[in-house]
């Protein structure tokens, strides 16, 4: 039993490890996202404030989580 305890703990860490090697990625791809949302919308200028946070933000949180 405590073999299969430690072995689902393995899986775990590994699962966490995985996430932090991707979040840079992720925050990437966001990024891309909302500067791609900023660009659809440069003729309605209270759109691009919402589109830059998305931008920012993104690449904030996968900073963080690397």
């Amino acid at each position: 039993e405590v073999k299969y305890t430690m072995a689902g703990k393995d899986n775990e860490i590994a699962v966490v490890g995985t996430m932090a090697s991707l979040c840079p990625a992720w925050g990437m791809l966001g990024t891309l996202v909302g500067l791609v949302l900023l660009l659809q919308n440069l003729d309605d200028p209270s759109m691009i404030g919402p589109a830059m946070a998305v931008a920012l933000i993104t690449t904030f949180y996968g900073s963080l989580f690397a």
